[in-house]
């Protein structure tokens, strides 16, 4: 193997360890929910409004992302994530009201500019004829941190307290945080230091707005990422609170939910690589979407355990599998150049869709008081997912987003 070829696939590591540390420590509050909850004694399903303001700062600073990235290069944006999920973990584990949502704008800050980053280095480095299972790949992080999050979270929050958790993931990113100077110099080589910051946050939006096919993508990619959070945010409290598991049980499923998620995201990419094009790969994903989150309203305690693992695990195929190939398609329509501001723009969409879903989800709760129920008024956004996943491919052309 060529040098060029390695460093591809240290790339493709590097970006993927990146997001699994950042996911694993954003997705340990909602596998340790209950505990959470409890030792700050507060309501369960408020810990969707903590996420929803992780998020929300996460898509203000995706929109800035293309920018910092031109200026500093991909390698030292992910150092900088990584530096700032540690302070956000600092905040957090005072357990005092203000520190705890200010270190909770932090991690979403820090994990917000991971996309832009990623997408610019791996779309430069890594073997363009399987883009699709390359971005797929890197997109296993966050079901990778999941998967931690499930198998570790609880356990420690149980054994040492909740702030165990999440101090776990600022130990990991920061040894990745020193790990990643290793290859500045190689990952970095086509910053513009000199390059000057764009304070306008709607550059990437217009750009975006501005490509008709990439402009549905987008607002899709909020539909499916509602959906994702909500399975991601509420399945350990819905598990305990309406089907009857106690919380090492679900933490356990959860975990499986993530792994299936890694094989889904990982079957996907391959898939819309062999096809070539993933809009069809995500159209078939919303509709599966839309079925599940109906079944889920009939979930119970008398389910048998085989069963209620067999709807989460398919549930998660399709809700959780579709990130990569989703970047993939975006990096596909526009200039290597544009990558970072184009995809900071879309993800101003999805972080929108991450955000907003749980805070929705928790407020429907409080209304109708069934997790599983609610959930069948998620199904609302995979359903309109698929009908602008069907307008992008009516308008499906690969457009040069600067010359519209």
């Amino acid at each position: 193997m060529d040098r060029q070829a390695m460093l591809g696939w240290a790339a493709v590591v590097a970006t993927t360890l990146v997001l699994t540390f950042s996911a694993y420590t954003v997705l340990s509050i909602t596998a340790i929910g209950p505990e959470l909850a409890a030792d700050l004694g507060m309501p369960r399903s408020l810990i969707g409004y903590q996420i929803s303001l992780v998020y929300a700062a996460a898509g203000l600073s995706g929109l800035y992302g293309g920018t910092i990235v031109r200026k500093w290069g991909p390698c030292r944006t992910s150092q900088g994530s990584m530096f700032g999920t540690v302070i956000g973990v600092l905040l957090l584990i005072t357990g005092w009201p203000p520190t705890f949502i200010l270190g909770s704008v932090v991690l979403g800050l820090s994990n917000g500019v991971i996309h832009p980053a990623a997408s610019h280095l791996l779309i430069r480095m890594a073997d363009n004829k399987h883009r699709n299972l390359v971005f797929s790949i890197k997109q296993t992080g966050v079901p990778l941190g999941g998967i931690a999050a499930g198998f570790i979270g609880p356990p420690l929050a149980l054994t040492y307290g909740w702030e165990a958790a999440v101090i776990a993931g600022a130990f990991a990113s920061f040894l990745l945080f020193l790990m990643l100077q290793l290859f500045r110099k190689e990952f970095d080589s086509d910053r513009q230091s000199d390059s000057p910051i764009d304070i306008n946050p709607f550059t990437g939006i217009g750009m975006v707005w501005r490509s008709v096919s990439i402009r549905w993508l987008s607002i899709a990619g909020f539909c499916l990422a509602l959906v994702q959070l909500c399975l991601m945010t509420f399945l350990v409290t819905m598990l305990v609170t309406d089907a009857g598991f106690e919380l090492i049980d679900a933490g356990l499923l959860l975990a499986a939910v993530h792994a299936a998620g890694v094989f889904a995201r990982l079957g996907w990419g391959w898939v819309a690589d062999l096809v070539g094009g993933a809009t069809g790969i995500l159209t078939i994903m919303g509709i599966l979407s839309t079925v599940i989150c109906l079944i889920v309203t009939q979930l119970t305690p008398e389910w048998p355990l085989y069963l209620t693992y067999l709807l989460c695990i398919v549930f998660s195929i399709t809700a959780i599998g579709w990130n990569g190939i989703y970047y993939a398609e975006i990096a596909s329509k526009c200039k290597a150049d544009e990558v970072g501001s184009i995809t900071g723009g879309s993800l101003a969409f999805v972080f929108g869709g991450v955000s907003f879903g749980p805070a929705i989800f928790a407020t429907v709760y409080f209304w109708i008081g069934s997790y599983t129920l609610t959930f069948g008024l998620v199904s609302l956004a995979a359903a309109t997912a698929v009908v602008f996943m069907f307008m992008a491919r009516k308008s499906d052309t690969t457009l040069n987003v600067s010359k519209i």
